[in-house]
């Protein structure tokens, strides 16, 4: 009896601490890769499903940053269970595994959560779901992101989940690749000189689909070309977003550019310029 009841204390025990989520604290350093930024002292592993995320009560004395390690990891959730939280890549890579994704701004409407990728290389083998209920921002000036399903946005506005959130997503440079989009309330994404590549051929959406996902996105606003609603007249610019279909193997290229009659307007403006200067 006694032999019994210690392998269930144990088995207790062990089961207590492998569902123990390591958590940022951020007490040595922003380096995401040393052990004495997360609870118990070691650096998230392949199994792991971190957590950055702290109440607005909370001192947190550094936040984390991803500069030159390659970690891969099971469900990423950033501002979670009631907090605020932030991530800043400029290199290495961040690999999460299929499962459960990648969640960002998924606490309460008084939370905040926001992540920079300037560099490296963020990789989700699932659902990217950012800003569900949070307020959130997303800034990318370069870098890639590659994602299965890319699900900006509160999914509704029920207020028993406080899903109010507002997320702002900018994309200035860089490259978005993403099988499925799917732009829910309140979100805007400014699409500068990044790149936004949506392959269907992963069979996650069909074109159809797609289509009809980014032309809604485009007509109320929700996707912007250079922060201004795709059409807008500006002085003597017109912005726009273009899309371009490459029919054999399904993948929409989504740009923000000037209306090409202005592209050669400027540009002849331009060899004026050089001209009067010789």
């Amino acid at each position: 009896m006694c032999r019994k009841l210690f392998l269930l204390v144990l088995v207790l025990g062990l089961v207590g601490t492998a569902s123990a989520a390591p958590t940022w604290i951020g007490t040595v350093s922003r380096a995401w890769g040393t052990g004495g930024n997360w609870t118990g002292g070691a650096i998230p592993g392949t199994g792991d499903s971190p957590l950055v995320s702290w109440k607005n009560t909370d001192t947190v004395p550094f936040t984390p940053l991803i500069s030159t390690e390659d970690i891969t990891v099971g469900k990423l959730n950033i501002a979670g269970t009631d907090g605020s939280g932030y991530l800043e890549m400029t290199g290495g890579s961040l690999y999460v595994l299929p499962g459960d994704g990648m969640l960002i701004g998924n606490s309460s409407r008084s939370a905040y959560a926001q992540m920079d990728i300037s560099g490296g290389a963020l990789t989700v083998e699932d659902d990217l779901r950012i800003g569900r209920r949070s307020l959130f921002t997303f800034n990318q000036t370069g870098g890639t992101v590659d994602v299965i399903k890319f699900k900006p946005g509160a999914r509704t506005q029920d207020p028993a989940h406080d899903l109010v959130g507002v997320t702002r997503i900018n994309l200035d440079a860089g490259l978005l690749n993403a099988d499925y989009v799917a732009f829910y309330q309140r979100v805007s994404i400014h699409l500068g000189d990044a790149t936004m590549v949506i392959d269907s051929t992963a069979g996650v959406q069909v074109p159809t689909a797609i289509d009809a996902e980014v032309d809604a996105a485009i007509a109320n606003g929700s996707l912007k070309a250079y922060g201004v609603k795709s059409g807008t007249v500006i002085g003597s610019v017109t912005y726009s977003i273009v899309k371009s279909w490459n029919a054999f193997n399904d993948v929409l290229t989504v740009t923000a550019v000037p209306e090409p009659a202005t592209i050669a307007l400027l540009g002849l403006g331009g060899l004026a310029l050089l001209r009067r200067r010789c």
